[in-house]
């Protein structure tokens, strides 16, 4: 069954409600931060967005994602311009609005990725200050303000390896999928292309003739800006005439460290090959059952379970995605799970002062061996052995929870190569949690009839293409991913056993049958 889509320009689609075809799915905005840009007149815009859920498939919150999606659309970039700010309530969520907060753009020094950051500004500092003391590598930041520095988002766009559509997508597929992946939020917004110009001119003034790759992709991004400023706008990258530039603005995630046991370290160059020999994603591929794989005792086992079902959903939601940059961009975060509970939770304040103490400790040892040592790695292996300091009743063991937190490089078809379907990743999984299992399957349906279609073309930024008739499309991933999970599922080669399944004692419950179908 074929859905109508009305054609028009994003920043209409972002200025009223959508009207999706479809009854069973929400679209468009629940709330609009509508913020002036007082020197080129343009009004920036930030979408609170509505959901795409079907009567049996809902989004898992993880724990404050409407508030976090607030608080990134209350962020005005504007000196003196927050009590400017409109929000217009244009859905039916019930929850009152936060107001708008005030905040310094900065171009993006590291990495690859010509983003944009927003930076807190700390009580007792000005604007300008603000301005001054971090726009700059956060490397370089003065000393007197590194405790200050505060990255509260990143706004990235199109270019590049990044995908304003991918940025979008891996957050809502994150939520449809029960919560797989620990995706941080990710919200719909534009920013005045003269104001961006402005943080591009900084970035290149900054880097000069430099020949690194972040140095001649600001150069990119100031060459495009030139463009649309000419009246020739790329469309992957403005809208309304060139006026505005749109992206994705994710939450900045804290306290992470890099997931090396799952990447492995190594040569860009046959990274994918060496994450699949890996012993995490080795032991998602090992035939044998979870109780044969998993270890003993509580910690061993849930570590090991927590391990595998995020390497296993990892894998499948890069293969919808296509997503082509993951290894080396995976990362971790202490999380806990008490005996008797069925889903982890994050660290409370006490708990993270013990094992913030123990690693002090561990460092002053490393220290001993290694003057240059600067810190230490939160690792699946510390998780253990903290465990018994953090809690030493045993209630409860930490774990090693992935986060991922950089998806911008997937969704475009015109560039991207969906390394995991290269590599038959998703072929070689023998184990996986159910829930995710059975959501995919739901979702599969939805993309497939067509149904999630306009959600993604209006909501997401996807293009035609980039949802159906090509290789790598969203459609022919799904299609792809639901073929060889049920084949395997249904020969036998695919268990559904990856179960945060424990007793109080902390004794591990055999999960029950799923159907696989």
């Amino acid at each position: 069954m074929k859905f109508p889509i009305k054609h028009r320009s994003l920043l209409a689609a972002m200025a009223a409600p959508f009207a999706l075809s479809t009854a069973h799915a929400s679209g468009g905005a629940e709330l609009r931060y509508i913020h002036p840009s007082p020197k080129s007149g343009v009004d920036e815009v930030c979408i609170v967005p509505a959901y795409y859920e079907t009567q049996d498939l809902k989004y898992r919150d993880l724990d404050s994602d409407r508030e976090d999606e607030m608080k990134l659309c209350r962020l005005t970039i504007y000196e003196g311009m927050a009590s400017k700010v409109k929000i217009e309530r244009v859905g039916a969520l019930n929850i009152d609005p936060l107001p708008a907060k005030e905040i310094v753009a900065c171009p993006k020094f590291n990495s690859t990725n010509p983003g944009t950051n927003f930076v807190e500004i700390p009580k007792g500092m000005t604007y300008a200050q603000a301005k001054l003391a971090f726009c700059v590598p956060k490397d370089k930041v003065d000393g007197e303000y590194k405790e200050d520095y505060d990255l509260d988002a990143k706004f990235k766009s199109t270019i590049s390896c990044s995908s304003t559509a991918s940025a979008l997508g891996y957050y809502h597929l994150s939520r449809l999928l029960g919560g797989a992946g620990r995706v941080p939020v990710s919200v719909l917004r534009t920013m005045s292309r003269e104001t961006h110009h402005q943080v591009a001119k900084e970035a290149t003034d900054f880097f000069g003739s430099s020949k690194d790759l972040i140095a001649i992709n600001w150069r990119n991004f100031l060459s495009a800006s030139n463009n649309a400023a000419a009246g020739k706008p790329n469309p992957k990258l403005y809208t309304d005439g060139g006026r505005s530039l749109y992206g994705g603005l994710q939450k900045n995630l804290k306290g992470e460290d890099k997931y090396t046991e799952v990447s492995g370290v190594g040569a860009y160059d046959g990274r994918y090959a060496r994450f699949m020999q890996q012993r995490p994603f080795q032991m998602v591929a090992d035939a044998r059952s979870v109780e044969q794989i998993a270890g003993r005792g509580f910690t061993e086992v849930a570590q090991t379970i927590v391990q595998m079902q995020d390497v296993s959903d990892m894998v499948l939601m890069d293969t919808l995605m296509a997503q082509d940059d993951r290894i080396g961009n995976i990362h971790v975060k202490p999380w806990v799970l008490e005996k008797g509970a069925t889903a982890l939770r994050k660290m409370k304040k006490s708990e993270e002062a013990a094992l913030k103490a123990h690693k002090k400790q561990l460092l002053a040892e490393l220290q001993k061996r290694n003057p240059r040592a600067k810190e230490v790695q939160f690792t699946r292996d510390l998780a253990m052995k903290a465990s018994s300091v953090v809690f030493p009743n045993g209630e409860a063991t930490l774990v090693a929870a992935m986060h991922m937190k950089d998806n911008d490089c997937g969704a475009d078809v015109d560039v991207r190569g969906n390394q995991m379907r290269r590599h038959s990743a998703l072929e070689a999984v023998r184990h996986m949690n159910p829930e995710t299992y059975k959501r995919f399957l739901k979702f599969a349906v939805e993309v497939d009839s067509g149904r999630f279609k306009p959600f993604a073309l209006q909501n997401l930024t996807y293009r035609e293409k980039d949802y159906e008739g090509t290789r790598y499309s969203l459609r022919e991933n799904v299609r792809h991913a639901a073929q060889v999970l049920i084949k395997a599922c249904e020969s036998g080669d695919l268990k559904l056993d990856l179960v945060l399944s424990f007793d109080a004692n902390g004794d591990f419950k055999k999960p029950a049958p799923v159907a696989c179908r």
